[in-house]
Order: C-alpha cells, then structure tokens, then sequence
C-alpha cells in the first residue's frame, strides 16, 4: 500500500508540475505588467498572506540586509502599495502593512486569474468538473488541517 500511495503522490506532484508549466500559457496573469521587482511583489504577497510585519521579518524572509529591506519597502511605500506604522508596543520598531490599494493589486489579479479559469473549466464536461470539485475539496480539506484552519469553505479570496 505504501508503494502504491508513494506512486501515486508521485503522479500528483507530476501532473501538478505540468499543469503549472501549461496554464502559464494558457490562463495569463497582469503580474508581468505590474512593474515590480520580484523582491518587491515578494513583500506584497508576504505581506498579503500573513498580515502585518516588522521590517527585521521582511528581512529574514526575502534573505537580504535590514537596510535593503528597508529600500525595497520604501519603493513600496512611494508607490502607495504598503504602509509604515509605528509598533504600538514599542516604537522603535516599525510595522509594515499592505495598504488598501496593495490588497485591491492582488485582489483584481486574483479575478483575472478566476475569469480565465472559468473559461477554459466551462470547455469541461460536468462529470470531469464534479471529479475535479472532489478532488480540490481533498487538497483543500488537508491544507486546512495542516494549519489548523476551519475547514468550511470560506468567502471569495480572503486575507
């Protein structure tokens, strides 16, 4: 059994990787028009995914110096996409937040993604898309318990 679950996995990681490769073609995204460094969209996304963080925490997860976090940020900052706040615990710690235009970026790429999903989807048949529906509830299902997370369906993209 361990063979066959191993195989399988297997499979999934390499449909999962070509499925990667062709919907890059297939479903564009407006990433490449956005105009940022990829260290840039990298703290937009951070930012994005687990809320608020200190400039040090940039720092650790983009693998560069205090001071070239700082430049980046500051980049950010000037275009209107992050925030700088002062750490209500401590002030000389600086918190930085994604700002309601940075949210609202990722936001309209999000549905652009969604509206090309759901055009190529539409070419399936209902017995393929209800197997697919299945499918995605599983992996889903697993993410949610791996964080802990409520497993119920929650609202449209949220933070």
């Amino acid at each position: 059994m361990d063979d066959e679950k191993t195989r399988l996995v297997q499979r999934i990681l390499d449909l999962t990787e070509s499925l990667q490769h062709i919907l890059r073609r297939v479903l564009p995204t407006n990433w490449s028009t956005l105009d940022l460094t990829m260290s840039q969209l990298k703290v937009v996304f951070l930012l994005y995914a687990q809320g608020p963080a200190h400039m040090s925490r940039l720092a650790t997860a983009l693998g560069v110096s205090l001071p070239t976090a700082t430049g980046i940020v500051d980049r950010l900052v000037e275009r209107g996409l992050v925030t700088r706040e002062e750490s209500p615990g401590d002030r000389r710690l600086v918190v930085i937040r994604l700002s309601e235009h940075g949210e609202g970026m990722i936001l309209r790429s999000w549905e652009a993604f969604k509206l090309n999903l759901s055009d190529l989807l539409h070419a399936a048949d209902p017995q393929d898309l209800e197997t697919l529906a299945e499918g995605l509830d599983v992996v889903r299902r697993l993410a949610a318990q791996r964080i802990g997370a409520p497993e119920e369906v929650p609202d449209a993209f949220p933070r």
